[in-house]
């Protein structure tokens, strides 16, 4: 019946001896030995990984911080630095983009002024026709090249006549437009 409970009687059967011999005993120290260290180091090699791969998930904001600094640097220029990682690194990647905003807007302030003061240089504030200088730097080339060529080339001379009995009857203002007219058609021509 199932539900009935038996006793069970343990019988001696007799006495088993394990003898183990020596190079039997040395072979199973020596795989116990092998299986630790084994172990030891997979469980070492994969802490080491795993700080490897956490070390360089934490410093990758700095690292990409430094790499746009070195960027900058090296003179690249519209470098922006990623803001990503603790605040400490964000806020000095903005400082860093502000920085690197300003820069490029006195660059491009200098080079605009650069422009200015080379039109200024080379043209007429009034009629923005060449100048005197700028004439001469064109006329030292045209010679050079006709010269290295063996050609030959003119220079055209244009005058307003009476331009004072303008300026001194009707007056600078008026005169100064006379001279921006003539400018224009001249360039138009």
């Amino acid at each position: 019946s199932p539900f009935e409970v038996q006793v069970v009687r343990i019988e001696r059967l007799g006495d088993v001896v394990v003898v183990m011999s020596k190079a039997a005993l040395s072979q199973m120290t020596r795989d116990i030995f092998i299986a630790n260290m084994t172990s030891s180091f997979s469980f070492a090699l994969l802490i080491l990984i795993l700080i490897r791969f956490l070390t360089s998930r934490m410093s990758r904001p700095l690292n990409q911080l430094s790499a746009s600094m070195a960027s900058a640097g090296a003179g690249v220029s519209n470098v922006r630095a990623v803001l990503s990682g603790p605040k400490d690194i964000v806020d000095m990647a903005h400082a860093f983009n502000s920085m690197m905003a300003a820069l490029e807007d006195r660059i491009a302030a200098v080079s605009h002024a650069e422009l200015r003061i080379r039109h200024l240089a080379y043209n007429d504030p009034l009629t923005e026709l060449p100048n005197r200088m700028q004439f001469m730097e064109l006329l030292n080339k045209a010679i050079d090249r006709a010269r290295d060529k063996g050609q030959t080339f003119a220079v055209l001379f244009l005058d307003l006549n009476r331009f004072k009995n303008v300026n001194d009857t009707l007056g600078h203002d008026v005169g100064d437009r006379l001279l921006i007219a003539a400018g224009l058609r001249i360039r138009h021509s």
